[in-house]
């Protein structure tokens, strides 16, 4: 198993094996990606991945309606990828596809984080904020920027390194597409984004949504205010 097939086993949200060939299916979020030893030519994956041969590092990469175009990337490369195709793709899916099912779109919630935070509380909060117990010795020096990060938006590599960092602090690390959206759309750093995280998912076990990540943003501003 190769370096990038292990990061996938212990990401995906579901593996799907083809019935007959040794192509993987993996579900990342809104993100489907196939790894095989072939390309195909009739498949519904996002992101396609021929493992390399005689154990080399580089993988043969194409996206889904990429006009044939592959590209030559390491693990690492595909990896930082993932969560730019998955913004990508959340943002193109309501224009082609509509919300005819209900579901609030990429779009409406980039319009909703850009506005300021609305007053409604529903999260519990003890005033407590935490620092981070993440060791900068075991880090990539993408993962020491991130630590280190003042408040402003953030990028998609960035965001990218956020997932590692979170399951270090608490032993879980799902950004998800609210996540990612609120994150490029609103100055912050990465000790506030830890508190929000810690607030929703650790403290709350709630999914975070623009809606709470924006009254968790407002909880740990007015206790930093009063420090």
């Amino acid at each position: 198993m190769t370096r990038l097939e292990k990061y996938l086993q212990t990401s995906a949200d579901s593996i799907i094996y083809a019935e007959t060939t040794e192509s993987i299916y993996f579900v990342v979020g809104n993100v489907k990606i196939r790894v095989s030893d072939h390309f195909s030519k009739n498949t519904d994956a996002d992101l396609q991945v021929v493992i390399p041969f005689n154990g080399g590092t580089k993988y043969m990469v194409t996206i889904r309606d990429g006009n044939g175009k592959m590209l030559l990337w390491n693990a690492q490369q595909i990896k930082d990828f993932i969560s730019p195709l998955s913004i990508i793709k959340s943002l193109k899916e309501p224009i082609q596809k509509g919300s005819s099912n209900g579901q609030e779109t990429a779009v409406h919630k980039i319009q909703r984080a850009l506005n300021s935070s609305s007053s409604e509380n529903t999260l519990k909060f003890n005033g407590n904020l935490i620092k981070s117990k993440v060791k900068t010795k075991i880090c990539t020096s993408l993962q020491i920027s991130v630590l280190g990060k003042k408040k402003s938006t953030w990028n998609i590599q960035e965001i990218s390194a956020l997932s590692s960092l979170f399951k270090q602090e608490f032993g879980t690390g799902s950004i998800n597409e609210d996540i990612q959206i609120f994150l490029t759309c609103t100055s912050i750093s990465y000790e506030e984004i830890l508190n929000i995280y810690k607030i929703i998912v650790i403290d709350n076990k709630e999914k975070p949504t623009i809606s709470l990540l924006q009254e968790a943003y407002r909880l740990i501003s007015d206790c930093l205010s009063n420090q």
